[in-house]
């Protein structure tokens, strides 16, 4: 059973405008790009998502010995505002089965290609809280570097044409 209570903040200013921030969290393509790990050669990245209210998202590692999953469940999604989910990965899958933890996503325009970008990924256990917390400061960096040297990155739904 998760007894878990702590939550994770994280704060980022992207350079892109609210609308991209939020495909980012619903277009599997660009999940790919940022919110699944960087992998090896001879490892694969799958990417699902069915972006409506009650959808499912997966994330499917999948190398030589073994796959590893992150999965969940939108909750709420508010274009171009806000992302509601839930959230499992690798070994903790069958930790939080029964109470899976909750990412939310909340984008606030701070220009016209500028949005800050807040993480509130809650009912984390004590023991994944650093985990998480690294986890996230990495994808975000990528996420944040996806951006930066890319402004067509959002405008292709093929991530081979960016």
């Amino acid at each position: 059973m998760n007894t878990a209570t702590r939550s994770i903040s994280l704060l980022r200013t992207i350079d892109a405008p609210a609308g991209e921030v939020f495909a980012a969290w619903t277009d599997p393509a660009l999940m790919q790009r940022w919110l699944a790990p960087e992998v090896s050669a001879g490892t694969a990245v799958e990417v699902e998502a069915d972006a409506r209210v009650g959808g499912r998202y997966l994330i499917a590692v999948v190398g030589q010995r073994e796959v590893l999953y992150t999965a969940g469940e939108y909750r709420e999604l508010a274009p171009p505002e806000r992302v509601v989910m839930t959230w499992s990965s690798g070994e903790l899958l069958a930790r939080y089965r029964d109470n899976p933890t909750l990412v939310t996503a909340r984008m606030r325009p701070l220009g016209p290609a500028l949005t800050e970008l807040a993480i509130v990924h809650s009912r984390v256990a004590a023991e994944d809280e650093t985990g998480l917390r690294e986890g996230w400061a990495t994808c975000l960096d990528r996420l944040q570097a996806l951006h930066a040297g890319n402004a067509r990155v959002f405008r292709s739904q093929d991530p081979c044409d960016a």
